[in-house]
């Protein structure tokens, strides 16, 4: 019982100002959260780890190598009706002078 364990746990002192709280309608909300979260730290319910960590693949795909082989591949996405995921990676990692259109070969 929360109760119980804050009137174990907290001073006599606190354990007044906090009677007070909950007999006050706009403060009694915030001593229960208060109480709560000294509950739970104390038994080690409190905040939990997060279950994955670290960070995001990196967008491992190469680009387009020619304007040749980006027209194509936009051409048959354009074909089946949907652009296809590696198509926008790859269109993602392609250097800026294919997408422009300038191979420089």
């Amino acid at each position: 019982n929360l109760l119980a364990w804050a009137s174990q746990n907290y001073s006599e002192g606190r354990v007044d100002r906090f009677n007070e709280r909950l007999a006050s309608p706009t403060e009694y909300e915030g001593a229960l959260k208060e109480v709560l979260y000294d509950y739970k730290q104390s038994v080690g319910a409190g905040f939990t780890a997060p279950l994955v960590t670290g960070q995001a693949m990196p967008n491992t795909s190469s680009g387009y190598s020619s304007t040749q082989e980006l027209v194509a591949a936009i051409r048959d996405a354009r074909n089946s009706g949907s652009m296809p995921e590696q198509v926008k990676r790859r269109i993602a990692n392609t250097p800026q002078h294919i997408i422009q259109g300038v191979d420089g070969k």
